[in-house]
């Protein structure tokens, strides 16, 4: 994610048999998306928090996620898919 530019780059997907992360399927599935100005000042509020909470953590996993648990792993694609899931 490139928050200066407003840029989002897909390239990996969580894999919906663990909690890892593997490559999209294809090349044309790796692409730069563009953010909104208002999108980009939620995700540099969401980095500082979430800073915040890795200098906290006991462990942190640092795999560069926009979106993690509390110690910086993969969230399970059953929650994200879960009952009340967007």
């Amino acid at each position: 994610m490139d928050l200066d530019s407003g840029l989002l780059r897909l390239s990996k997907q969580l894999d919906p048999l663990g909690p890892d992360l593997k490559n999209v399927k294809s090349e044309a599935g790796q692409r730069w998306l563009p953010l909104p100005p208002v999108i980009v000042d939620m995700l540099r509020e969401h980095r500082r928090r979430q800073d915040e909470q890795r200098a906290r953590a006991d462990v942190w996993e640092d795999r560069d996620l926009i979106f993690a648990t509390r110690n910086g792993r993969p969230i399970s694609s059953a929650i994200c898919s879960g009952p009340g899931a967007a």
